[in-house]
């Protein structure tokens, strides 16, 4: 019995870290890309933190498509923020919004099925508040430049050390130019263990 509690108590100091599991964290992978006109589908964690000019203001993720070695992620929610660069108007708000009826998002092992395949307004909810500018100085209605939605999966997708994924926004249509230059930012958000 006092075995029992000995190691119970060695195992309650031991914290986040673990020497036989290493960290157990609740963490956020995170990516961000650029709207471009001409495309209609992107891909996310592609290019890793200090490739192709990316900071950590635009990703956290350390490997092209990759888990990296000794890290295993439990995802049990994808978050999805649309940030616009400027305030928009009634039309281009609209443009947002019908951009988003014709998209959806696409979460898979390289060379399997997909393992997610969700519908953007699914994803993103019924409410999508931005500013709208209106036509005189001062006409602003209310909204917020930067709306999230949050899909918590029903099932842990478990993302094992060097496992090849990838996390693709699709749409049907071409995007209005009026969204050239905002931004869309895919976070994978659950537990992180590694050594």
């Amino acid at each position: 019995m006092a075995e029992e509690v000995r190691s119970a108590l060695r195992a309650m100091e031991e914290g986040a870290y673990n020497t036989e599991m290493g960290e157990l964290l609740w963490w956020s992978y995170y990516d961000t890309l650029l709207l471009e006109v001409a495309t209609l589908e992107y891909s996310f964690f592609s290019t890793p933190l200090g490739q192709g000019g990316k900071t950590k203001a635009e990703t956290n993720f350390p490997a092209a498509n990759q888990m990296p070695q000794a890290q295993k992620l439990e995802v049990r929610a994808i978050e999805l923020f649309y940030i616009p660069q400027a305030a928009k108007s009634q039309a281009e708000a609209q443009n947002i919004i019908n951009a988003f009826r014709t998209g959806w998002l696409e979460f898979d092992f390289t060379n399997k099925a997909p393992l997610v395949q969700l519908p953007l307004p699914q994803l993103m909810g019924a409410a999508f508040p931005i500013i709208v500018s209106g036509a005189a100085a001062g006409d602003q209605a209310y909204g917020r430049s930067e709306y999230t939605g949050v899909w918590e999966s029903p099932v842990e997708i478990i993302l094992p050390a060097k496992s090849n994924f990838s996390v693709n926004i699709v749409f049907n249509t071409a995007l209005d130019a009026s969204l050239e230059g905002d931004k869309l930012q895919i976070s994978l958000v659950g537990g992180l263990v590694r050594l």
